[in-house]
């Protein structure tokens, strides 16, 4: 009588690096939406300084053709 061999083959490698790739989308992932962020927050204090500028200048104007 023969007994055929079973070849086990174990798992644990290829779990571990599919946890290891899904790790480092996460961290790509997290810095790109900080950069995100900080470009709209950059855009909106901009967008900002540049209204109140307008919006001196519009007063400063209305005050002196009042004053005319």
């Amino acid at each position: 009588m023969r007994k055929n061999e079973i070849k086990i083959i174990k798992r644990i490698k290829i779990g571990e690096a599919e946890k290891n790739k899904d790790v480092t989308n996460v961290a790509k992932l997290e810095s790109d939406i900080r950069i995100q962020l900080g470009n709209v927050v950059k855009d909106w204090i901009s967008e900002r300084h540049e209204n109140s500028r307008l919006e001196k200048i519009f007063s400063d104007s209305n005050i002196l053709a009042w004053k005319i």
